[in-house]
Protein backbone atom coordinates (compact mmCIF):
# COMPACT_ATOMS: atom_id res chain seq x y z
CA UNK A 1 0.00 0.00 0.00
CA UNK A 2 2.78 2.43 0.89
CA UNK A 3 4.62 1.80 -2.39
CA UNK A 4 1.39 2.50 -4.30
CA UNK A 5 1.11 5.86 -2.54
CA UNK A 6 4.71 6.72 -3.47
CA UNK A 7 4.02 5.69 -7.06
CA UNK A 8 1.08 8.10 -7.21
CA UNK A 9 3.06 10.84 -5.43
CA UNK A 10 5.94 10.49 -7.93
CA UNK A 11 3.58 10.78 -10.87
CA UNK A 12 1.85 13.82 -9.39
CA UNK A 13 5.07 15.67 -8.58
CA UNK A 14 6.38 14.92 -12.07
CA UNK A 15 3.17 16.29 -13.62
CA UNK A 16 3.41 19.45 -11.49
CA UNK A 17 7.08 19.91 -12.46
CA UNK A 18 6.26 19.61 -16.16
CA UNK A 19 3.32 22.01 -15.77
CA UNK A 20 5.40 24.60 -13.92
CA UNK A 21 8.37 24.44 -16.29
CA UNK A 22 6.16 24.37 -19.38
CA UNK A 23 8.32 21.80 -21.14
CA UNK A 24 9.34 18.16 -20.92
CA UNK A 25 13.03 17.76 -20.07
CA UNK A 26 15.25 14.71 -20.44
CA UNK A 27 15.15 14.30 -16.64
CA UNK A 28 11.36 13.99 -16.83
CA UNK A 29 11.63 11.16 -19.35
CA UNK A 30 14.23 9.38 -17.21
CA UNK A 31 12.05 9.80 -14.12
CA UNK A 32 9.10 8.21 -15.93
CA UNK A 33 11.36 5.31 -16.92
CA UNK A 34 12.52 4.88 -13.31
CA UNK A 35 8.92 4.91 -12.08
CA UNK A 36 8.30 2.02 -14.48
CA UNK A 37 11.45 0.20 -13.36
CA UNK A 38 10.28 0.56 -9.78
CA UNK A 39 7.42 -1.82 -10.57
CA UNK A 40 9.95 -4.69 -10.81
CA UNK A 41 10.22 -6.23 -7.34
CA UNK A 42 13.54 -6.03 -5.45
CA UNK A 43 15.91 -5.27 -8.35
CA UNK A 44 13.76 -2.50 -9.81
CA UNK A 45 13.21 -0.98 -6.39
CA UNK A 46 16.95 -0.89 -5.79
CA UNK A 47 17.78 0.58 -9.19
CA UNK A 48 15.11 3.29 -9.03
CA UNK A 49 15.95 4.06 -5.39
CA UNK A 50 19.60 4.65 -6.31
CA UNK A 51 18.52 6.83 -9.24
CA UNK A 52 16.15 8.96 -7.17
CA UNK A 53 18.77 9.35 -4.41
CA UNK A 54 21.40 10.40 -6.95
CA UNK A 55 18.91 12.76 -8.60
CA UNK A 56 18.18 14.48 -5.30
CA UNK A 57 21.89 14.74 -4.49
CA UNK A 58 22.64 16.19 -7.93
CA UNK A 59 19.76 18.64 -7.59
CA UNK A 60 21.02 19.78 -4.17
CA UNK A 61 24.59 20.25 -5.37
CA UNK A 62 23.37 22.10 -8.45
CA UNK A 63 21.24 24.41 -6.29
CA UNK A 64 24.16 25.15 -3.97
CA UNK A 65 26.55 25.96 -6.82
CA UNK A 66 24.29 27.75 -9.31
CA UNK A 67 21.16 28.68 -7.38
CA UNK A 68 19.02 26.67 -9.84
CA UNK A 69 17.75 23.11 -9.74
Amino acid sequence: MLSCNYFILNKLTLAVDVALSGKVKASHVLTVAMIGVNAIPVVGNTISGIYFGADLLTMGISYLTTGET
